[in-house]
């Protein structure tokens, strides 16, 4: 699966790729080293539930999510 990045143009459209985060399983994370700035969802990266992602060209980190938004 090709990463839609800032400034390149791909298959996927701009509006598809601001409106979707790509969905990755932790064994299908893109490495690191070339994915700085990332932001991606994680379907089992939080304790096996799903999780946002965020990578620092080192590693990939979990971002906590909040509660659930009001009215949903």
């Amino acid at each position: 699966m090709s990463i839609l990045k800032r400034g390149q143009t791909g298959t996927r459209s701009i509006n598809a790729a601001l409106n979707r985060l790509q969905s990755f399983t932790v064994a299908d994370l893109p490495d690191a080293t070339a994915s700085a700035g990332l932001l991606v969802h994680c379907e089992d990266g939080a304790a096996g539930g799903p999780c946002l992602a965020y990578c620092d060209g080192t590693a990939w980190l979990s971002v906590a999510l909040g509660s659930q938004v009001a009215g949903e």
